[in-house]
């Protein structure tokens, strides 16, 4: 677990709406890059906030995610 790389996806979901696309149309590829275990990947993808506030992110940039973010 790299709880680095969850804040990194979070922060670059916050500030980059490619990003936040790519994820819509193709999660595996636009989290390729972090090293991320299945189950960082799968709250990321679920917008799981106690998953997230678990790993140990941060509770005021978890809460800097609206609902929704990159969902379709």
């Amino acid at each position: 677990m790299s709880k680095r790389a969850v804040e990194q996806v979070l922060m670059r979901l916050l500030g980059d709406s490619d990003f936040r696309a790519q994820l819509r149309t193709d999660p595996q590829q636009a989290l390729a890059a972090f090293d991320l275990t299945d189950a960082e990947r799968e709250a990321i993808l679920q917008a799981d906030t106690s998953a997230l506030l678990d790993f140990g992110i941060d509770k005021r940039l978890v809460q800097m995610l609206p609902p929704g973010l990159y969902r379709v």
